[in-house]
């Protein structure tokens, strides 16, 4: 029975429970006498007394074991000193370096794990070869992401980011520079799901005198965060134009791939034109010089492989003439953040 294996169990670590035969005697008697539901009760109340000292001896002669180990690996120490610091060194080192290790593979793998359509966002990146010579770009052209979304069943939504690098502008005669300033789609808050403080995500960018900002930006240019509706004159073209703050974002991970201050809508930017080298037209829709980082939102289930194999043909439909007159060739695959550091196509890694 269970009461007499836990009794054998603790007589391996003391000899005081020897006297298991003697209690067995003693059940069997108790069972003819009374009953046998009587000896088990009386059998497990023994066992229970026996318990306290049985925890003690297996403390105190443990610990004394312990003492022992110790007294050793010090003797072992002071006897081979040289040999113990290059061991101790050496452990120490391994230790550290498996450590900084997993908390720098860690770090990487964290990269735009936040944003909820994570592992269906994907970022077209160019691979551009002339004369031979293939060179690999992160941004695309402008025109390209926008052709593949009205083309590609998969392609749920697209983004492009455009770096303009410093807004310099004057608010209640203060002058600031605020880094980091971009133009984006529309579908830009749609895609990437940073945390808004205030305003609709949805419709931050639809109009063309919106923006964006970071509640660390809020504070610096107004004094606060809740500056929803507030507006700025800043530089535009060959003038000024208004702009009305249309939703204040969280400050920006660390771990985020790219960092922004200040988002305006690319829809203020649809009436220029030939900013491009060459007159190529409105650079929102240039098929051949690399401007934005552009963004793709796949359906969910969808194949990227299949989606690229689209992507080369719509490519080509659309601007291979194009590319052949220019003497170049264009490749536009897919880069997945989200594939963290062993992206299953390493042609899909890339430094930027």
């Amino acid at each position: 029975m269970l009461a007499k294996k836990l009794l054998s169990y603790m007589q391996r670590y003391s000899t005081e429970y020897s006297s298991s035969g003697d209690l067995l005697e003693e059940y069997r008697e108790l069972a003819e006498e009374k009953t046998r539901i009587f000896a088990t009760l009386w059998y497990w109340v023994q066992v229970f007394y026996a318990f306290p000292s049985y925890i003690y001896s297996y403390v105190y002669f443990g610990g004394m074991m312990f003492k022992n180990y110790i007294k050793v690996a010090l003797r072992n120490l002071q006897r081979h000193k040289g040999f113990s610091f290059i061991n101790i060194v050496g452990l120490a080192i391994g230790i550290a370096c498996c450590l900084l290790i997993f908390l720098y593979v860690a770090d990487e793998s964290s990269y735009d794990k936040f944003h909820e359509n994570a592992g269906r966002i994907h970022r077209i990146i160019s691979h551009s070869t002339i004369g031979g010579e293939t060179r690999i770009f992160a941004r695309a052209p402008s025109a390209v992401p926008v052709e593949l979304e009205s083309s590609i069943p998969e392609i749920e939504a697209q983004a492009r980011l455009f770096q303009f690098g410093v807004l310099r502008f004057t608010h209640e005669d203060k002058d600031f520079e605020i880094q980091d300033f971009f133009a984006a789609d529309p579908d830009f808050f749609n895609i990437f799901s940073f945390e808004f403080i205030s305003g609709d995500p949805d419709t931050a960018l639809q109009n063309p005198e919106s923006f964006v900002i970071t509640e660390n930006t809020a504070i610096q240019i107004f004094g606060r965060a809740d500056v929803l509706g507030n507006t700025l004159t800043v530089p535009f073209g060959n003038g000024s134009q208004e702009l009305r703050v249309a939703g204040v974002v969280k400050n920006i991970p660390r771990n985020s791939h790219f960092q922004f201050n200040v988002i305006l809508s690319i829809n203020a930017f649809r009436q220029l034109a030939n900013n491009q080298p060459g007159g190529r037209g409105n650079f929102l829709n240039d098929p051949i010089y690399f401007n934005p980082f552009a963004y793709l939102m796949l359906a969910e289930n969808a194949d990227a492989d299949a989606v690229e194999v689209k992507i080369a043909a719509a490519v080509e439909d659309k601007w291979g003439t194009l590319y052949k007159q220019e003497g170049i060739s264009r490749r536009y695959p897919l880069h997945s953040r989200s594939g963290g550091l062993h992206s299953p196509h390493p042609e899909h890694c890339l430094y930027w």
